[in-house]
């Protein structure tokens, strides 16, 4: 549940300093600068371009990245990132793939890459994008299922 959380909560995005999919944690903040404080050994945080940024490391590699603009409105709901700006964070993390919007009826978008290798999410009410590789996906699932049957067990 506690990766479940960290994939919702995670935060970041901007045109002008994009992370990348397979970017080290030093690599990454030579594009940032230094990491927040909230960093952990596995999440860097970092503050760019008006976007907050997130990247999830797995064997030292970015694996997830979480982007949202740090202006909000009234209600604190972080103001939307542009289908321009959206189209340019995936092409950036896509490695030269073509992105596939899903036909699936929902008020967020979904994305994947012609080879199913890389996934992107946008939800339309908190203005989060996530881009992540489908390796993140699926451990993402099964820690779930995991913690899932372990609160379960005995019912």
């Amino acid at each position: 549940m506690k990766k479940l959380s960290l994939f919702f909560l995670l935060i970041a995005f901007a045109t002008t300093s994009r992370a990348r999919l397979g970017e080290t944690p030093a690599q990454c903040a030579q594009r940032y600068g230094t990491p927040g404080a909230q960093s952990t050994a596995d999440t860097l945080y970092f503050n760019k371009a008006g976007f907050l940024i997130a990247v999830h490391f797995f064997q030292g590699k970015a694996d997830y990245l979480f982007f949202v603009k740090q202006k909000c409105n009234a209600l604190k709901i972080p103001d939307e990132i542009s289908e321009n700006e959206l189209e340019l964070f995936m092409q950036a993390n896509g490695s030269g793939k073509k992105w596939i919007k899903s036909e699936a009826l929902s008020i967020n978008s979904e994305w994947h890459t012609d080879d199913g290798t890389l996934w992107a999410y946008y939800r339309q009410f908190d203005h989060q994008l996530m881009v992540s590789t489908k390796s993140y996906i699926e451990r993402l699932e099964a820690e779930t299922k995991d913690e899932e049957t372990k609160t379960l067990q005995g019912f």
